[in-house]
């Protein structure tokens, strides 16, 4: 299941961006926003996540994770989208690759095994909290941002450059 949220307006945030110079971690910037507006969804799903005690630590529980960096699948997957799509910044709150084979198995059920949902009611539960979070975060990235361009900007103009 992929989940894609668009928000729609948001004048003043690509206002913003555009004042930013091309190398002043535009991206990186939003990435850790992404990073920590997706951490309550994680942290609910590992609660929720059905737990065998009789496993090792590379369980379906202990593979809930956030990132930025997808697996080569997924990138081929999605290979005209990051194509046409320069600016845009990804996240993924959710399974990581070791035990991807039947984590979907827990979340939907099959003929043999009842459905135990863990990452839907994380993100049902934490939607309205993840976005808030990515939007203060940004802002003071990009606060943070700008400060050092300012700063750069200054730099330059006493050396005379």
């Amino acid at each position: 299941m992929r989940v894609t949220v668009d928000i729609k307006g948001g004048h003043e945030l690509e206002r913003t961006m555009a004042r930013l110079e091309k190398h002043t971690y535009k991206r990186s910037a939003a990435r850790a926003a992404l990073k920590a507006g997706g951490e309550p969804i994680a942290k609910a799903a590992r609660r929720l996540a059905p737990d065998d005690p009789s496993t090792s630590a590379r369980d379906l529980k202990n593979s809930i994770a956030v990132s930025t960096v997808f697996n080569k699948r997924y990138r081929a997957a999605h290979r005209r989208e990051y194509a046409t799509s320069n600016s845009w910044v990804w996240a993924f709150a959710g399974i990581t690759e070791r035990v991807n084979r039947y984590a979907h198995i827990v979340e939907f059920g099959s003929l043999y095994q009842k459905a135990q949902p863990f990452m839907r009611p994380a993100w049902e539960a934490n939607k309205v909290r993840t976005l808030t979070l990515i939007k203060r975060h940004l802002a003071v990235q990009l606060k943070k941002s700008l400060q050092r361009q300012a700063k750069r900007q200054a730099k330059r103009a006493a050396q005379g450059k």
